[in-house]
């Protein structure tokens, strides 16, 4: 099984030397997706909310940070709360690129589902459900 979803993860990770530079494919480390997606659901998160979210140190979150402020994905803004911390808001390139991503992610998903009967998806994807869902539970644990 781990070489059936390493195989899967491999054929649906989005590399750009796989395509032809401005195909609509994007370029991320798994760390700069999550942020931008805790980002996305939580605007105004500072650093520090990165590095708990992401579990890495303060340093290593900074340095996704800065890599997505250099891409014009993420801004930084003097905090309303506290002048002295700054919170970090997706720009409209970071919001229109995670749009991207979960089109990707969802054609990605299409393409998986494709590869079995109705009836077999149909189970399949409430498995999943539960193990996200059970997962989700431990991590908050």
């Amino acid at each position: 099984m781990a070489a059936a979803i390493t195989t899967l993860l491999r054929i649906m990770t989005i590399r750009r030397q796989d395509t032809e530079e401005g195909d609509g494919r994007i370029d991320f480390a798994a760390t700069e997706l999550q942020t931008l997606r805790h980002l996305l659901d939580r605007p105004g998160a500072l650093a520090v909310d990165i590095a708990t979210f992401l579990g890495v140190r303060p340093t290593t979150a900074q340095s996704i940070i800065d890599r997505l402020v250099t891409r014009g994905l993420v801004e930084k803004q003097r905090s309303k709360t506290d002048r002295r911390a700054l919170s970090l808001m997706l720009t409209d390139e970071g919001r229109r690129a995670i749009s991207r991503v979960r089109d990707q992610d969802r054609e990605n998903c299409r393409v998986m589902l494709a590869a079995l009967e109705s009836r077999r998806r149909a189970g399949f994807v409430r498995d999943l459900e539960r193990i996200a869902a059970e997962v989700t539970r431990d991590a908050d644990a």
